[in-house]
């Protein structure tokens, strides 16, 4: 698993990163995948998740 980053900053939960986010793993864009009130995003490479909730804090990186 690796560290999902926002403009090459590493991020943990509770973080704010907005709501109109583009993370980044792996060197490439994590694939969002909308969820009800959060966005969830997933990379390809690794199968990491993270959670981003509606306030843009992220919520959980699994």
């Amino acid at each position: 698993m690796d560290t999902p980053t926002l403009h090459g900053l590493e991020l943990s939960p509770g973080d704010h990163v907005g709501t109109d986010v583009e993370p980044r793993c792996c060197d490439q864009d994590m694939t969002p995948r909308p969820v009800s009130h959060k966005n969830t995003f997933t990379c390809a490479n690794c199968l990491t998740v993270m959670t981003v909730d509606s306030q843009g804090l992220v919520f959980d990186i699994r």
